[in-house]
């Protein structure tokens, strides 16, 4: 049998199409693994800024004080600034600290990317409690594609489990670190 050789565009344009028909969190690891594999940051700790930019968005901060229960935003098309209208934008309050920022940008692409066929071009970050799955789900993928399974069970055979020195490490907030290690037990 022939191995069939792919373009990596065409694989990457495969693992979008895969990503947005994620049904159940199970998935999620297989799919953040893929991801992190296809944009060049396989067995390391993803700068999501970076990555971002990659999967074609421009990221830019801002004082959201009308609104300071924004995290961020993501936008595509006018909506946004003029000098942003021919890109996808995501916009991070920059009130909240870097850890918060890179968790609430992964968030953001994660929902764009499993939304990007809908009409849906806006996304408010506000981070309550929800009970939309596919919120849910775009948080889990951010989850697992700034601390991947495989660096996270590094990090606890390393007696490393203490969820501030994985907060540091990782570079995410703490509660987010307990979220991840409660799939571990270790918490």
């Amino acid at each position: 049998m022939k191995n069939k050789i792919i373009s990596i565009e065409s694989y990457k344009e495969k693992l979008i199409d895969e990503i947005y028909n994620i049904k159940s969190e199970e998935e999620i690891p297989k799919i953040a693994n893929k991801i992190l594999s296809a944009y060049g940051f396989k067995n390391k700790i993803v700068d999501i800024t970076v990555l971002s930019e990659k999967l074609g968005f421009v990221v830019g901060g801002q004082k959201l004080l009308e609104n300071p229960e924004y995290k961020g935003y993501i936008s595509s098309g006018s909506s946004v600034y003029r000098k942003f209208e021919k890109y996808k934008a995501v916009i991070l309050n920059s009130l909240y600290n870097f850890y918060e920022r890179r968790y609430v940008l992964a968030v953001c692409i994660s929902y764009y990317l499993l939304n990007s066929n809908d009409e849906k071009s806006q996304f408010y970050a506000i981070f309550e409690e929800t009970k939309e799955n596919e919120f849910k789900i775009a948080i889990k993928l951010a989850e697992n594609i700034l601390i991947p399974d495989n660096l996270l069970k590094k990090q606890i055979n390393l007696k490393h489990n203490n969820s501030y020195f994985m907060s540091q490490y990782f570079k995410v907030p703490e509660y987010v670190i307990r979220n991840r290690l409660k799939k571990f037990n270790k918490l």
